[in-house]
């Protein structure tokens, strides 16, 4: 029996005193916690003339942090509007009423009260309103040479990764290597497992200073405890060391570092500096939600403001405690409750819910040792009076004695859920996962019914008539609260089932949610283009919508399947090339817009469309938005690439559930759907009705979890980590368990205050109930109060009738003196559910909302092209008579609309593909043609090979050669002169690029000082690089030119599209010509030409960026010649071998038309035509003024002695293409229709 005795209880009065020392004020649920803080800061702002930047406000979340700044602004404002208008006061604002009273006293004193908190405006941004994180880091960063600490560390949030790395590298010490016997011992009596770890490590590291137990130093060396205390030392020392070492620290390091000095001796002088520094800037410390503190942030409160002038007032509700999972300790709140001596006062007035529901709250908590604890007891409470409104603003359709109207309603769940017609006691209690799958029904169908009972929610009272305006319940004023984000799930699945909208509030993270993991598949993907496995995967996510239609049908090599499938995989080399130039969020985008499918034979609709199609459409677009968002501040802040995305993206799905705000899931909606929150995180909202399914669930602690956290004996605001096995530690164990069970019935407590109008609580003859609050709440009650024991074994041993016969009592004795004296509380049980749909309300029209408008048939063919999209995935094809050509499919490639606008950096090669030794674009190496190159065994590799291949070397090497001075290797230059002005840009820019100053600056130096003194030969001759001047050069030579009329294309038009029959014959004009002619020595094969295409239709604007264009005299006059730098290390036989020979002429041209390149620079040297015709006008002629183009393969380009067959230096290949080709294309883009083939 309990028999505490309750403490007198000082009500609150709003105007009371102000004076120094700690002052603690209790706010119960609902009676105005943040109105009363915020009028504090003005009190002492008009009356003690304490200045705002002189306070400091704490709370525990962001979110509370900027509602405070609100609200603490808006009262000055209010202020000052008063005490110019004081009509504008409300009635009931007390505080202000007198404030402005007392400033009228004297015009002297009102000007006064006006300039101070006009000043506090000004200098509003000076108060510190912060976490207490924010807190401890701003005086560490103001006072660090008063408290001689690091003032330039980096602050670091919640890091599991780095728990994770540490119990890694454990158990590879720990464990590599060992005997058989040894590994059982340490895996399975020690608990040396990966899982075990992380969970004793969570604990370790939250709560660094814990103390560990067993601590007896008699303790046998290499029993499990002790090898588990061991792992914790090491464990705390190892993070402390990595975080030193990196100059970083955490959150929780930061209340350490600060605790550090206030806990030196008095006379210390880094704390007396700190103290006295602290204490002359701030006089007050006003800390909200104390509940939810712990040992070390009361230290840090209750050091700094322990001056005699100093104010530190405590606000919060110890039956509100319900965080003690991540640290917050409600023994502290009641710690500090005894420092207060005396000084401590409770809210008594509910500001919240209507009284009828005070009165159910007060009949059901109002009990002697409800809470379990010394301290904590519930302190009856009576609701606002509010004149311009009814006492009950729910209002029935009828009268108010029905059960379905009280606004407390308990729905009893027995056999009777099942379709039995009547419960008995021989009934066996109902299961968990029976409930699991029926409440959530349960619940859909009793607010659907609500939503029909024709239930209206009160307004406003006309000022005029004194009617009060009312409106039907809508699905917004009802809220549902969970204990797991699980549970939220199957409610809002249900709801949905039933066609109530629903939204969920932050009940998981969002990297527990399936759109993650989709992203996931799909950054794989990109990152592995071409690989079958990965496409496949991101494929047939829900975001882009295959199913396995389409794999049958690649299996079966269904025409139209293969068609879809090279659609999706050119999309997918596409959304890659454009991460590469755009980064994640622009891609992400691109790609929902770009991944075009028919939707019922014939719509095209793009990803988002789909995904907005299916019934929970928006809150999976919410996710992938929201995850896309998190991994882009990500990519920007650590520079994160491709790869560093998708590892950091698969660490977060580990750990789903740290605490993490940005992490917390976003409403989809923000329309009228009912709110689906955790309790947790429905702490400090209010909901007008609120429906509370499932405290029947009890999650108490197990006695074989490897951790357990207990109060300390003698100083329970102190906590314990006992590592004992559990047959030693079962007094642990056992007070643990009491631990959460208080904790749990505060959790009741929180979720049932939520509600303004109505609660309903579902509860009954359940399996474990005894596990639940539920147990000691409404089964604990007897003569002197309450009772947790009680409770539990009257849950756990009475029958049906008995529990159901204890609720009837309560609801039966819930009587009010209001509306008649009906029951405040009701009781009936639940019956299977039907299964109904709600339909919207009766007689009132929904929002009207914009039709939706479809566009049939839009041109997917226009668009933004480039060589590297033309050519992507094309093989090549060897013919070798035009005979043979008439067996090559050359039918062209359909329109499928799924190709979007390619930009040019994305679509240029020149510093990404064409540097990829194994391209995607090029063909199999067994394709039929490969050049017989001799190499002598001993011949090595060309010096500019110590460079491997990709992309990023490729990248690196086209910024040198873009930024070089080439004449600074021209031997004119002396010895070394122009080589050291190289080798400092190479070293300048292998550091930009993350290569390998040291061992890399001076081979690449000497490398590239060859490949500018190479000779080019052919028509140049002897002519370097080093020859041609800085003021000849044009680098990066970008072009757009129009296909097809460009933006005047019309589909229907008068102009056509460009086919890829005439653009293929374009090409093959040069197996034609005679002079030269086109033999098996000339730069391009003939077999080459003959297998070219099928290309897809083009119009729109084809786009390129040519490296350099240079003039140079000759000759015949100054002619103008392209350059490609070509990175490839050569290997036409893939023997990862690269000497000289590679880069002869056979050599060459195998790379050319494995790639493609042909039909590269011929694009380039139209581009380049249509330039100088512009530039030049009629004094330009082609054939005069045109040089050629040069693809230097400059890794076998070496100086001097480079080797030279037919006429061409090794590494030079070089061309130019006839007129008549060069013409024909001009034609052919610029108008189709009259397009003759190149005949004329």
């Amino acid at each position: 029996m309990n028999t505490q005795v309750h403490n007198p209880v000082t009500t609150w009065d709003p105007m009371a005193p102000l004076d120094p020392g700690v002052m603690l004020l209790e706010a119960s649920a609902g009676t105005g916690k943040t109105y009363n803080l915020v009028n504090w800061v003005l009190r002492l702002i008009v009356q003690y003339h304490i200045p705002i930047e002189q306070q400091v406000v704490v709370t525990f979340t962001r979110a509370a942090t900027a509602e405070l700044k609100d609200r603490i602004r808006s009262r000055l404002q209010q202020a000052m509007t008063a005490l110019g208008n004081p009509s504008s006061i409300d009635p009931s604002d007390i505080v202000m009423e007198r404030l402005v009273a007392a400033a009228q006293t004297s015009r002297e004193h009102q000007e006064d009260v006006v300039q101070r908190i006009a000043a506090a405006q000004e200098s509003f941004d000076a108060c510190l309103i912060s976490t207490i994180h924010g807190f401890c880091q701003r005086m560490l960063q103001h006072y660090a040479f008063e408290a001689q600490t690091d003032f330039d560390l980096t602050l670091m949030g919640d890091e599991p990764e780095l728990a994770e790395r540490l119990v890694d590298d454990w158990l590879s010490s720990e464990l590599y290597g060992v005997d058989a016997s040894r590994y059982e011992f340490l895996v399975n009596q020690c608990g040396f497992t990966r899982d075990t770890l992380l969970a004793i490590a969570t604990v370790a590291l939250r709560e660094p200073d814990m103390t560990v137990v067993p601590t007896d130093p008699l303790l046998a060396e290499g029993s499990p405890a002790w090898h588990r205390v061991r792992f914790v030392k090491w464990l705390r020392s190892e993070y402390d060391e990595v975080h030193r070492k990196r100059r970083t620290q955490s959150y929780i390091d930061l209340m350490r570092n600060l605790v550090r000095v206030l806990d030196k001796k008095k006379s210390d002088p880094s704390r007396c500096s700190l103290l006295q520094a602290v204490q002359h800037r701030y006089k007050v410390a006003l800390i909200d939600e104390f509940q939810d503190t712990d040992a070390m942030q009361w230290k840090i409160f209750r050091t700094l403001f322990s001056g005699e002038d100093q104010r530190l007032y405590l606000i919060g509700d110890p039956k509100q405690a319900i965080y003690g999972f991540r640290g917050a300790n409600v023994h502290v709140y009641l710690k500090a409750k005894k420092e207060a001596r005396g000084r401590v006062s409770t809210i008594v007035t509910n500001h919240r819910s209507d009284q009828r529901f005070v009165e159910a709250i007060n009949h059901l908590m109002n009990r002697r040792g409800l809470f379990g604890q010394e301290g904590i007891e519930y302190q009856a409470v009576q609701a606002a009076i509010r004149p311009q409104s009814p006492v009950d603003r729910l209002i029935p359709p009828d009268d108010w004695f029905s059960a379905s109207n009280a606004p407390f309603q308990l729905r009893f769940l027995d056999r009777r859920l099942e379709g039995v017609a009547e419960a008995t006691d021989a009934d066996r209690r109902m299961p968990a996962d029976l409930l699991y799958k029926n409440v959530p029904k349960r619940v859909a169908e009793d607010i659907v019914l609500l939503l029909e009972s024709g239930t209206r929610i009160f307004v406003e009272r006309q000022a005029l008539t004194g009617e009060d305006k009312t409106r039907c319940v809508e699905p917004s004023d009802i809220a549902v609260l969970t204990r797991t984000g699980k549970e939220a799930n199957a409610i809002q699945q249900a709801l949905g089932t039933a066609g109530v909208p629903a939204v969920l509030m932050g009940a998981d993270s969002v990297f527990a949610s399936v759109e993650a993991f989709e992203l996931l598949l799909w950054l794989e993907a990109l990152d592995k283009a071409g690989h079958e496995r990965a496409a496949r995967a991101a494929a047939t996510t829900h975001l882009f919508g295959r199913n396995a239609g389409l794999l049958a049908g690649i299996e079966a090599e269904r025409p139209e399947a293969l068609e879809a499938w090279e659609a999706w995989m050119e999309r997918l080399h596409r959304w890659r090339k454009r991460f590469e130039n755009h980064g994640l969020l622009s891609t992400l985008r691109y790609a929902l817009q770009d991944d075009l499918v028919a939707v019922d034979g014939e719509i095209l609709q793009d990803a988002t469309a789909r995904l907005l199609m299916r019934p929970d459409g928006q809150r999976r677009l919410t996710n992938v938005w929201h995850v896309a968002e998190l991994m882009h501040g990500v990519e920007v802040t650590e520079r994160r690439s491709l790869t560093g995305l998708i590892d950091w993206l698969k660490r977060e799905r580990m750990n789903p559930s740290k605490e993490t705000d940005a992490a917390e899931l976003r409403l989809d909606r923000d329309d009228k759907a009912v709110r689906i929150s955790t309790m947790h995180k429905a702490k400090g909202l209010q909901f007008p009705i609120v429906f509370v399914p499932y405290l029947w669930t009890g999650r108490l602690p197990k006695d074989t979890e490897p951790a357990v956290i207990v109060p300390e004996t003698g100083d329970h605001a102190k906590r314990v980590c006992d590592l004992r096995d559990a047959a030693d530690r079962q007094d642990s164990y056992e007070l643990a368990v009491m631990e959460s069970r208080k904790e749990a019935i505060r959790l009741l407590y929180v979720a049932l205050t939520r509600a303004r109008h109505r609660c309903v609580v579902y509860l009954g003859h359940i399996n474990h109930l005894e596990n639940s609050a539920l147990a000691p709440v409404f089964h604990g009650h007897h003569a002197e109060g309450a009772s947790i024991e009680r409770g539990v074994e009257r849950a756990a041993r009475e029958n049906h009738s008995v529990l159901w016969k204890d609720l009837q009592k309560l609801a039966s004795k819930s009587g009010s003196a209001l509306e008649g004296n009906a029951p405040t509380i009701s009781l009936t049980f639940c019956t299977p559910p039907e299964a109904r749909i709600w339909k919207g309300q009766p007689g009132e029209s929904g929002d009207l909302t914009a039709r939706d408008f479809l566009r049939h048939g839009l041109d997917g063919s226009f668009r933004r092209l480039s060589y590297s999209a033309l050519t992507y995935g094309k093989s090549v094809t060897y013919v070798d008579t035009d005979k043979d050509r008439e067996g090559v499919d050359a039918d062209e490639q359909t329109d499928d609309g799924d190709e979007a606008m390619v930009e040019r950096q994305e679509q240029e090669n020149s510093e990404a593909t064409d540097d990829q030794e194994n391209d995607r674009s090029v063909s199999d190496p067994s394709s039929r043609w490969v050049p017989t190159i001799e190499v002598s065994e001993d011949s090595p590799n060309v010096p500019l090979a110590v460079m491997w291949g990709g992309a990023d070397v490729g990248t690196f090497f086209h910024e040198v050669f873009e930024k070089a001075d080439f004449r600074w290797a021209h031997p004119s230059q002396g010895a070394d002169g122009g080589r050291t002005r190289l080798w400092e840009l190479v070293r300048a820019l292998l550091g930009v690029h993350g290569f390998d100053t040291q061992e890399l600056t001076e081979p690449i130096t000497a490398g590239l000082m060859d490949v500018l003194q190479t000779p080019l030969r052919s028509v140049l001759g002897d002519t370097r690089l080093c020859d041609i001047a800085k003021e000849d050069r044009l680098d990066e030579l970008s072009f757009d030119f129009p296909m097809a009329g460009g933006d005047r294309f019309r589909r229907g038009g008068p102009t056509k599209r460009v086919l890829s029959e005439a653009f293929v014959s374009a090409l093959s004009l040069r197996l034609h010509e005679d002079n030269p002619p086109l033999d098996d020595d000339a730069p391009i094969r003939p077999a080459y030409l003959r297998g070219l295409g099928p290309f897809s239709k083009m119009v729109g604007y084809m786009t390129g960026s040519i490296d350099m264009v240079f003039r140079y005299p000759t000759e015949q006059g100054v002619r103008w010649f392209i350059v490609d730098y070509k990175s490839n290390r050569l290997d036409p036989q893939r023997q990862k071998r690269w000497p000289i020979e590679h880069f002869g002429p056979e050599g060459m041209r195998y790379e050319m038309e494995q790639h493609h390149y042909y039909i590269q620079y011929h694009l380039y040297m139209l581009a380049l035509h249509r330039y100088l015709r512009f530039r030049l006008g009629e004094a330009y002629a082609y054939e005069r003024d045109v040089g050629g183009v040069y693809y230097l393969f400059f890794r076998g380009m070496l100086g001097p002695a480079t080797p030279v067959g037919r006429d061409t230096s090794h590494g030079c290949f070089f061309d130019k293409p006839p007129f008549r080709v060069i013409d024909a294309l001009d034609r052919l883009f610029h108008d189709p229709c009259t397009f003759d083939g190149g005949q004329s």
